[in-house]
Parts: C-alpha cells; sequence; structure tokens
C-alpha cells in the first residue's frame, strides 16, 4: 500500500493515481520517522511517529 501506484480499489471507485500514501511514506522516512496503517472496522488510521529532535543521521 506504500509503494507507488499501488491501488486499493479501482478507479472507477475512488479517484487517485496511486502516489499519496508512497510520497507520505518517503516524506516521514526524510525525517526518519515511521508510519504504519491499522485496520478499522469503520476504516483506516495511519500512525505517524516523527522524532523529537534531529539526529546525526538525518544531517
Amino acid at each position: 500500500m506504500f509503494k507507488p501506484f499501488v491501488r486499493l480499489h479501482s478507479k472507477s471507485k475512488y479517484e487517485g493515481n496511486g502516489l499519496g500514501l508512497a510520497l507520505c511514506k518517503r516524506i516521514v522516512g526524510w525525517h526518519n520517522g515511521t508510519i504504519e496503517a491499522v485496520s478499522r472496522s469503520s476504516g483506516a488510521e495511519f500512525v505517524i511517529c516523527l522524532p523529537l529532535e534531529k539526529t546525526a543521521k538525518s544531517i
């Protein structure tokens, strides 16, 4: 689901090109964070964790 152009539903059902979550993952990764999806009966929850301070890896 976090790969470019991956779609879980047909384009006729939901618009989009399949890049949104891939871009989110890349941006979160640039900040040394993590992103995960949690399935819920009412939909999905996306959890993003970012470090509070810059690390040597991000400099």
